[in-house]
C-alpha cells in the first residue's frame, strides 16, 4: 500500500514539475539563440532542447505516435552529456576552442549506442555478452569518462581564473553535471536492465529517480533562465568582459601601489620565468589576498587567466631571446617558464602571429 501511494505521488510530482522545466528549457534556449548566434551559443542552446526533451519522455509516449519518433527523441536525449563536454572546451579552457575530435567521440557514441538500440529492437539481433559490451556498456562507458573529463575541465583552471563571474559559474556547472550523469546513469542502467537483461528492479526505483532529475531540472532550468534575464552582453562574451571594459571607479592608493608592485616583480625581478608560479603564492609575495590580485589582473591589466598573465610576459622574454642569442627553442621555451614545447609554440604564435622559428627567421633578416 505505502509502495503504491509512493508512486502515485511521484507520478503527480513528475505530471506538475516537468512541463514546467521544459517550458523554462526551451524559453531558455530560444532567448540565448536570440541573442547571439556564436557557436558556444548554439550549443548551450541545443543542450537545453535536449533537456528538454529528456524530460519530455517520461510525459509523452512517442512510441504511440511512431516508433522512429520515439527512437529519434531518445537519442536527441543521449545527446546532453555530450553537450555539457563541447560547453566545457567552450567555457572553461584558456583557449576557448573546441577541438575537432571531441565533435567526433560525441558523434560516434550516439551512432553506437542507437545502432545497438537500432538492431536490438528491430530484431536483426539478438542480445548476447558481445553485443551488449559492444553496443550498450562501452557507450555508457564513454558517457561517463567525457562527463568526468567536463567536470576535470571546469575544475583544472579554476584557481588561475581572474573571471569572478566565471570562476562561480565552475562551481556550479561541475554540481550540475555531477548530479546528472550519477541520476541518469542509474536510471540508464535500471532500464537497460529491464529491457536488455531482464534483471529484477523494483518497480519504485525509477520513478522515485524520474522525481529526482525532475526536481533537479526544474532548479537548473529556472537557474538558467534567471541567469539570462540578467545577460547585458552574449553568453559568448559575458564571462569575459570584465577584461573588455573599463569598471567605472578611480583606483585606489592600495590599488595604485599594488598596480606598481605587480609591474615590479615582473619586469624587474622576472618573477614569469618561475615555471610552477600560482596566483596565490605571488598574491602572498605581493601582501594582497589572491582575489584582489585576480581582479586587478582582469580589469585593469585585462587578462583572463593568471597563465594568460604569466604568459605574455613570458613570451615577451623569448622574442628577445630569439632575437639576441643562438639558443635552441626549446631552450628558451624551458628557460623562460614555459613546461613544455608544444604550449609555448602556440602562445608564441597567439602573440605574434608566427611560430617562433619564422619570428627568428625574420629577425635575422631584418638585420
Amino acid at each position: 500500500m505505502q509502495i503504491a501511494l509512493s508512486l502515485v505521488f511521484m507520478n503527480l510530482l513528475n505530471t506538475a514539475l516537468n512541463p514546467a522545466a521544459i517550458t523554462l528549457f526551451i524559453a531558455t534556449g530560444i532567448a540565448v539563440i536570440r541573442n547571439d548566434r556564436s557557436l558556444t551559443s548554439l550549443l548551450l542552446a541545443f543542450l537545453c532542447g535536449c533537456l528538454a526533451i529528456h524530460l519530455s519522455l517520461s510525459l509523452v509516449d512517442y512510441a504511440a505516435i511512431h516508433p522512429f519518433l520515439s527512437f529519434l527523441m531518445a537519442r536527441l536525449s543521449s545527446l546532453v552529456p555530450g553537450l555539457f563536454w563541447l560547453l566545457a572546451f567552450s567555457w572553461f579552457t584558456e583557449s576557448r576552442r573546441i577541438p575537432s575530435y571531441a565533435f567526433y567521440v560525441v558523434i560516434a557514441y550516439v551512432l553506437v549506442r542507437a545502432t545497438g538500440v537500432g538492431l536490438l529492437f528491430t530484431g536483426v539481433m539478438q542480445n548476447n555478452l558481445i553485443f551488449y559490451t559492444g553496443f550498450i556498456a562501452i557507450p555508457q562507458i564513454i558517457t561517463v569518462l567525457i562527463t568526468v573529463h567536463a567536470i576535470y575541465l571546469a575544475l583544472n583552471g579554476y584557481g588561475n581564473d581572474l573571471i569572478s563571474t566565471r570562476r562561480k559559474t565552475r562551481i556550479a556547472f561541475v554540481c550540475a553535471v555531477s548530479l546528472f550523469i550519477i541520476l541518469t546513469r542509474i536510471k540508464t542502467w535500471i532500464v537497460y536492465n529491464q529491457v536488455v537483461v531482464s534483471g529484477q528492479v523494483e518497480s519504485v526505483a525509477t520513478p522515485w529517480l524520474d522525481s529526482t532529475i525532475t526536481l533537479f531540472a526544474l532548479i537548473l532550468s529556472f537557474m538558467l533562465f534567471l541567469g539570462l534575464l540578467t545577460l547585458r552582453s552574449p553568453v559568448n562574451t559575458l564571462w569575459f568582459a570584465a577584461t573588455k571594459t573599463k569598471t567605472g571607479k578611480s583606483l585606489s592608493e592600495d590599488d595604485k601601489q599594488l598596480l606598481v608592485l605587480i609591474q615590479q616583480r615582473i619586469q624587474v625581478d622576472k618573477r614569469f620565468l618561475e615555471p610552477n608560479l600560482t596566483i596565490k603564492v605571488f598574491a602572498q609575495e605581493l601582501g594582497t589576498h589572491p582575489q584582489k590580485l585576480r581582479t586587478l589582473l582582469s580589469t585593469e591589466l585585462k587578462f583572463e587567466h593568471f597563465n594568460q598573465f604569466l604568459n605574455y610576459y613570458r613570451i615577451q622574454e623569448a622574442a628577445i631571446r630569439l632575437k639576441n642569442s643562438d639558443l635552441n627553442i626549446s631552450s628558451i621555451a624551458f628557460d623562460v617558464g614555459f613546461s613544455s614545447l608544444s604550449t609555448f609554440n602556440t602562445a608564441f604564435k597567439a602573440i605574434h602571429d608566427t611560430p617562433p622559428s619564422a619570428y627568428r627567421a625574420s629577425q635575422a633578416h631584418d638585420h
